[in-house]
């Protein structure tokens, strides 16, 4: 880290000769055009808006900058100019190289910085193809233009991250909450997951233990609706990434625990106007059977996915089992909240609806493995009327067994009809 002192004059330098040998009194920007597109007297800000610079003037490649105030400024942190239009490319040469790796990779995510609009997304999308389909998209609000146009990008994204600590350089700090709130809203009406970054637990970046404020706002934002929170210098470089985390989790667990499933339920379900179609009928009739019955997970056989994703939308209290054969399948599942993927790696059963049977026991098998589900809990079974994608219109209640199977065999004997009984 640099420590820079207000009133001390520092040389922001466009040239690479300056990269990765930052000094108190030059440190490399990699924008080449900066130097030409700023005027004395104007404003720039870094690490989140901590440390405040004011352009003196420019002199070949080099911007000399009075430090306004100062601070400790890690390396390759974010430089943000206020009022000051950038001549940026959405998409680089570099991006479109990493994309290339990222579909030779068969990566399952993709995060996208820096967008202004839904076509920064778009513009991805298309340079994937085909070949990256399967690949989710999910850019980074973290500006004020890219909050602006937050419907557009919400639609052409597959999930976001707000990015709390850029919002608020352009935003004031009292703003960047009620943002948050109205972004996280949007984004669970529209049933796409939605994440929140920016120093969650900072304090534990060297405390054993977060502040009453850092657990309060942990809490707040699970109760708000995000589907995940995104750790960065706290186990980047932290002295104890793993405690960390587990703090989080524990975090998160409570404040679930305080969340007012029906309401949030009827909420949802009311800003989906009907008609809708046949599947995503059942999906919400799933969770309110769960509601009703107070069942402890909801095992659906999915092939696209799209049913589990569906029922995750409507924020039902318990988990929901996403059973599926396949893997890019299962690992996209980890993307929505309350959704436990279960990958079956074992041969599909000639007969079908006996497959289907069978994937709903592995489904259960697992919760129960996990301590989720117990004997004698409901259970929601969902599943399709036939085999392939996009034909979900069945709904099951049954009771977890202490040692049987829920599933019975084809022919029954006495014995276990005795047994029954």
């Amino acid at each position: 880290k640099l420590n820079l002192k207000a009133g001390e004059v520092i040389m922001l330098s466009a040239s690479r000769a300056y990269d990765d040998c930052g000094t108190n009194e030059r440190i490399y920007v990699d924008y080449d055009e900066l130097p030409s597109i700023l005027q004395p007297k104007d404003k720039l800000y870094l690490h989140y808006g901590r440390i405040e610079l004011q352009v003196r003037g420019v002199v070949d490649n080099d911007i000399v900058c009075e430090i306004v105030t100062g601070g400790n400024l890690p390396p390759h942190t974010e430089l943000t100019v206020l009022g000051v239009p950038l001549n940026l490319s959405a998409i680089t040469e570099k991006d479109v190289e990493d994309l290339n790796f990222a579909l030779d990779a068969e990566v399952d995510a993709i995060i996208i910085p820096m967008v202004r609009t839904g076509s920064s997304v778009d513009e991805v999308r298309d340079i994937l193809g085909d070949r990256g389909r399967h690949i989710a998209l999910i850019p980074k609000v973290d500006s004020r233009q890219a909050y602006d146009f937050f419907n557009d990008i919400l639609r052409a994204s597959d999930g976001l991250i707000v990015n709390r600590g850029r919002l608020s350089v352009e935003l004031s700090t009292e703003k960047v909450m009620q943002a948050q709130k109205s972004m996280v809203a949007r984004a669970n009406k529209a049933g796409k997951p939605v994440y929140a970054v920016t120093e969650y637990l900072n304090s534990m970046i060297h405390e054993n233990c977060p502040t009453f404020a850092e657990a309060t706002d942990v809490i707040n934002a699970v109760i708000e609706g995000v589907d995940g929170l995104i750790l960065e210098e706290e186990t980047a470089i932290g002295d104890h990434p793993g405690v960390v985390v587990q703090t989080l989790s524990q975090l998160c667990r409570e404040a679930e625990s305080q969340i007012w499933q029906s309401d949030i339920y009827s909420t949802l379900t009311n800003a989906a106007a009907p008609p809708v179609d046949p599947a995503h009928a059942i999906c919400m009739a799933a969770v309110e059977s769960s509601l009703k019955a107070h069942a402890s997970g909801i095992i659906v056989v999915t092939t696209s996915g799209k049913s589990a994703i569906l029922i995750a939308r409507y924020r039902p209290r318990c988990p929901v089992f996403a059973v599926t054969r396949y893997g890019a399948v299962a690992r996209k599942m980890n993307l929505y909240k309350s959704v436990l993927p279960v990958h079956v790696l074992s041969p599909p059963h000639p007969c079908w609806s006996k497959d289907v049977d069978l994937r709903m026991q592995e489904g259960i098998d697992y919760g129960k493995a996990i301590n989720i589900i117990k004997p004698g809990d409901a259970l929601i079974l969902v599943n399709s009327w036939r085999p392939g994608a996009g034909f979900t219109n069945n709904i099951r209640i049954v009771y977890a067994s202490i040692d049987e199977p829920w599933v019975l065999p084809v022919s029954l004997d006495d014995q276990l009809f005795d047994k029954m009984e």
